[in-house]
């Protein structure tokens, strides 16, 4: 097994460390190791095992993966390369998966019924497009106490990379730029500075810091989990017309609505470089989120003189196109031409990305007969019409922003299929004039008929795609709402508040499969608020959240399991799912986690690990952890004991409304502990503990009255 290994790695070897420095991505350096190794592959593999062995590398573990390139690279190269050769075989698997990847397969772990590998373009599709320069366990340049953990995708620009913060359990991705001029990035950074001062957007993935005055420039990014809008658009392949025109309308007015509010900035900022790999689909949210916001301009000219100089192979263009990363595609002619950044050329990238959100054909632009394939694909006229006014090769034909693009869609969108007596057309039709866009609606010219149907777009009908959740923003804002008040162990105070009037939507938004309003609804249904108790049903809903990776459904699905509520009482299967939300910096499984490493339950009594957990939630701010570390701090458990520290944390609890840390606190005020002693300023914080219900502290109080 694993000969695909072993073939790649000769080919990759014989090229010599000089060979590899040059290595561009897509270009001919890269057919010739494809080349190589489909040569020394079919001559000593048959067809049928081809297909086995390929099968086992996709779904090999990383461990296992990462073993055998050692092995391997150990055996076939020089010691100079050996390392670079390594990497390059650690780095297949995932190449494969995201060749691989389908409608009825989106993880790329499996191999479709026709797969084969008849050519060097076939082997060359499996292969990554370049070789990283970094490897795991790098230090993160000029920043202590970062390291470079797993590689994350690579292309002309440079290369992408899961760092972490070691101390604090911090992941970012981190973009190396290292075909991209220093003074390139500085220029960007002043548009950078420009998109941060408009604060936070949620379908925008934020830049949180920048280094360039080192070799290879770096951009660091928040981590966003749940692969991209490519993996979407393959996942529609197979729906009906209808809904799969819903859910690219939907996407695309989500993604004109960001990026027309930076083109209506003075001056605007154009992103110039939109493409399904750099919009995300972030699995914790259910939001589409463009990455790349200040230096696309930059890597896009650099992507495109590669392409004008021949860099770039036939398969090297093939491997992006399936990727959804193939620059060329998606610009206009203006900007391969050189010319100023003008927000129209971003408005020819939408409507590219809409058209290929409605035929599901990543590899292919628009061309003279674009309309005619949306018609095959049966997409409304109306739409077909936008989608040309947004694609026109010259730039004033074109709509004039993505503002421009939301607007229309939400107008049009918004009417649904109906008789004209209920409501006319003509309205939509001169909204749609007004924008350039000569529509006649069909049921129109019925002659006399008020009741001909007028067939238009359902796009606003809610829908199943979990990225649509910008429908559901009312109830985005009700889930942080619902995470404080459970911080402060008021959880149950603000389902009794809120559910009455508010689960009905929650509800809505769960069954469209958004997992924030999951997590809510079967909430409601654990603590029987708005609805009756249903603890099975409960579970239901959390698993549904917990499988997207939404870390509070996967505590709160531990939480589930260590109560025996729902499911069969279940320690472990409570640690597991805790701990998936911990290690994804969840701060209430962190605590919850480190509360069961003191107590033992589902994993051996472990003080110095239930600490660490703590102290990692406290450091992000939660005010339970805070208060049960401060607690350790005044027993002396797991910590050196030290009551002064003990009181600096059980008051930034207290202030924070955690009535058991207020209690406590007054207990450090009566006794003088870590504080002088001061009974008055026990009574105070007794009695803010007593006012929330704390009966402990309402029998303190009476003593210290008396």
């Amino acid at each position: 097994m694993w000969i695909f290994f072993q073939c790649v790695a000769e080919a990759v070897a014989e090229k010599g460390l000089r060979g590899l420095a040059e290595m561009v991505p897509g270009g001919g350096l890269m057919f010739d190791i494809a080349k190589g190794t489909w040569e020394k592959y079919r001559s000593r593999c048959k067809m049928d095992k081809m297909q086995e062995d390929v099968q086992r590398m996709v779904q090999a573990t990383p461990e296992e993966v990462k073993q055998v390139a050692a092995k391997i690279a150990k055996q076939v190269a020089a010691e100079e390369i050996r390392e670079q050769v390594e990497i390059f075989l650690t780095q297949i698997p995932v190449a494969a998966q995201k060749s691989l990847k389908r409608a009825d397969d989106p993880t790329g772990t499996s191999l479709p019924a026709n797969f084969s590998l008849r050519s060097a373009e076939d082997v060359a599709k499996l292969l990554p497009a370049t070789l990283p320069r970094f490897k795991p366990g790098d230090a993160l340049p000029g920043r202590p106490g970062w390291a470079l953990e797993r590689f994350l995708g690579g292309g002309g620009f440079g290369e992408v990379w899961l760092a972490h913060q070691t101390q604090f359990r911090l992941f970012r991705a981190v973009k190396f730029c290292k075909s991209l001029e220093n003074r390139d990035l500085v220029h960007e950074g002043a548009v950078i500075a420009r998109l941060i001062s408009q604060g936070n957007h949620p379908n925008i993935v934020p830049l949180l810091d920048a280094h360039l005055d080192c070799d290879v420039p770096w951009l660091m990014y928040e981590y966003v989990e749940g692969g991209d809008l490519a993996d979407r658009i393959r996942q529609w392949t197979k729906l009906p017309a209808t809904e799969r025109q819903h859910k690219a309308v939907t996407a695309l007015e989500v993604l004109a609505k960001a990026v027309g509010r930076f083109h209506r900035l003075k001056p605007a900022i154009i992103h110039r470089d939109l493409k399904p790999a750099n919009i995300l689909y972030d699995r914790n949210t259910g939001q589409l989120r463009i990455t790349d916001f200040g230096i696309g301009g930059v890597e896009a000219r650099n992507l495109i003189e590669n392409e004008k100089r021949g860099f770039a192979t036939k398969v090297g263009r093939l491997q992006t196109c399936l990727r959804g990363s193939h620059t060329p595609l998606y610009t206009s002619l203006q900007q391969r031409e050189g010319k100023e950044p003008d927000a129209r050329d971003d408005v020819h990238a939408l409507g590219v990305i809409g058209y290929q959100m409605l035929t599901c054909q990543l590899d292919r632009g628009v061309g003279p007969d674009f309309a005619e394939d949306l018609k095959e694909a049966s997409v409304e006229d109306w739409l077909i019409e936008l989608l040309r006014r947004c694609t026109a090769s010259k730039a004033e034909r074109r709509l004039k922003d993505a503002g421009e693009i939301a607007e229309l869609l939400s107008k049009t969108a918004g009417v649904s299929t109906r008789s004209l007596d209920s409501s006319s057309p003509e309205p939509l039709k001169k909204e749609l004039a007004n924008h350039g866009i000569e529509i006649d609606f069909p049921g129109m010219a019925a002659k006399g008929d008020s009741r001909a149907e007028v067939r238009q777009p359902t796009a606003r009908t809610p829908c199943k795609l979990h990225y649509e959740a910008d429908s559901y923003a009312d109830v985005r804002q009700d889930e942080p709402a619902y995470l404080h008040a459970a911080g402060i162990g008021k959880a149950e105070q603000f389902l009794s508040k809120r559910a009455p009037e508010r689960i009905g939507r929650w509800k809505e938004a769960a069954q469209r499969g958004f997992a924030p309003a999951q997590h809510l609804y079967a909430s409601c249904l654990a603590f029987a608020y708005g609805i009756g108790q249903n603890h099975a049903e409960a579970v239901s809903w959390f698993r549904k959240a917990a499988a997207q990776g939404f870390p509070p459904a996967q505590s709160s699905l531990g939480g589930m399991y260590l109560d025996g509520r729902g499911v069969q009482k279940d320690d472990v299967q409570a640690v597991t799912w805790r701990r998936k939300a911990a290690e994804r910096g969840f701060a209430p499984a962190q605590v919850s986690l480190g509360a069961m490493y003191l107590e033992g339950r589902g994993v051996p009594k472990d003080d110095d690990q239930a600490v660490a957990w703590i102290r990692k939630a406290a450091e992000q701010g939660n005010a339970m952890s805070q208060f049960l570390l401060g607690a350790l701090y005044a027993e002396g458990r797991g910590v050196p004991k030290d009551e002064v520290q003990a009181v600096t944390l059980l008051r930034k609890a207290a202030g924070k409304g955690v009535p058991e840390s207020q209690y406590v606190l007054g207990l450090m005020y009566a006794d003088g502990r870590g504080v002088p002693k001061d009974e008055e300023q026990a009574a105070i914080w007794y009695r803010k503990a007593a006012d929330q219900g704390h009966e402990d502290a309402k029998k303190a109080l009476r003593r210290l009255e008396k």
